[in-house]
């Protein structure tokens, strides 16, 4: 029996592939349990927050290097006096 997919890349692939079946197959599933553009949608929605994510890190890693910089420069500064 077949599984529902667990890891990311394995859901996003079968929702693609889901919208893209259910798409040349109209005659076979005329009304499927989701509609191909909704199921689009959701992958467009999870496509942004994916982005917004690992822009967030990025941002995340970049503040910490500031942060680990202007505190390098601090402790230099308390060393010199």
């Amino acid at each position: 029996m077949a599984r529902f997919p667990l890891k990311e890349a394995e859901v996003i692939a079968l929702a693609e592939a889901m919208e893209i079946g259910f798409l040349n197959n109209a005659a076979t599933y005329p009304l499927p349990p989701v509609i191909p553009p909704v199921l689009g949608g959701l992958r467009a929605t999870y496509t942004n927050a994916k982005n917004a994510l690992i822009a967030a890190q990025a941002a995340a890693e970049l503040a910490t290097a500031a942060k680990d910089d202007a505190l390098e420069d601090l402790a230099d500064g308390m060393r010199s006096d």
